[in-house]
């Protein structure tokens, strides 16, 4: 499944509208999968406390290693405290909620923006979770090698994903290509949970509709294929309807959102 390709230490972005689930998403990942290959967690929010959906990351937090405020002055705390580790402590770093993108907004300089350049060599994983693609300081955005794009209402985005991450040869593919993935236009469903997978750190970059289908691009049409579930090799394609099932007169019926997300749940 492609998310073994996300392994520790790494810098992952994931971006979406409010209640797209990428906070889910985000959480399954980090509790099923990444907390496993970290030694400490610190986490930047400024509204962990208030909201339930984090309570499942206080029995990997230590005392100290929870910061409310997203200031400058965070980042340098959390800056100096892993220099003092010497490297040796493996670390992750989770950055989410919108409030902190005033912080995140930096350019290429600043405490932040050094996490951010030198995360592999400091033994660290980023996780930034953000509704604003376009507010993250290019340090991170940059660098980073996991990118998962939930649906956006900002054109603002699309096209920043257009001029960073289009295999195609004009924009109009790379939207549809996109819509396909995360559904919300051009006749397909949205659904909650639906998101586009891109890993940087292959070459060529590789495109996944969410963890369990590769986006193959041959000669600008895309073509699909089902992962094996054994490893990160595709295997032969089935004769499917992705993300939707058919009734019983051969309909295509939208898949519910419950069932999406207990597919994420499995394949972690």
């Amino acid at each position: 499944m492609a998310f073994k390709l996300i392994k520790h230490p790494t810098r992952v972005l994931v971006s979406g509208k409010s209640q797209s689930g990428k906070t889910t998403l985000m959480l399954k990942l980090l509790t099923k999968r990444l907390i496993k290959q970290v030694e400490r967690l610190i986490v930047v929010c400024p509204t962990f406390l208030p909201q339930p959906k984090y309570r499942v990351l206080d029995k990997f937090l230590d005392e100290g290693d929870f910061f409310e405020s997203a200031h400058e002055s965070t980042f340098i705390e959390i800056r100096t405290q892993i220099e003092d580790q010497k490297w040796q402590v493996k670390t992750l770093l989770l950055i989410d909620d919108q409030a902190a993108e005033t912080a995140l907004h930096t350019g290429r300089k600043g405490p932040f923006a050094f996490l951010s350049y030198n995360a592999i060599w400091l033994n660290l994983t980023i996780i930034v979770v953000t509704q604003n693609l376009t507010a993250v300081t290019p340090a991170f955005t940059d660098n980073c090698e996991n990118l998962l794009v939930f649906k956006t209402l900002r054109r603002r985005e699309l096209d920043l994903l257009g001029d960073e991450f289009n295999p195609f040869d004009d924009k109009n593919a790379f939207r549809a290509f996109y819509y396909y993935a995360v559904g919300g236009a051009g006749g397909i469903p949205e659904v909650k949970y639906n998101f586009l997978y891109v890993n940087l750190n292959s070459s060529p970059v590789r495109f996944f509709k969410g963890f369990s289908l590769e986006l193959l691009i041959n000669n600008n049409n895309t073509t699909q294929q089902e992962l094996d579930e054994s490893n990160n090799f595709p295997s032969r394609s089935r004769n499917r309807t992705d993300q939707s099932q058919r009734d019983g007169q051969g309909r295509v019926t939208q898949e519910r959102e419950e069932d999406i997300l207990d597919q994420i749940e499995r394949q972690l």
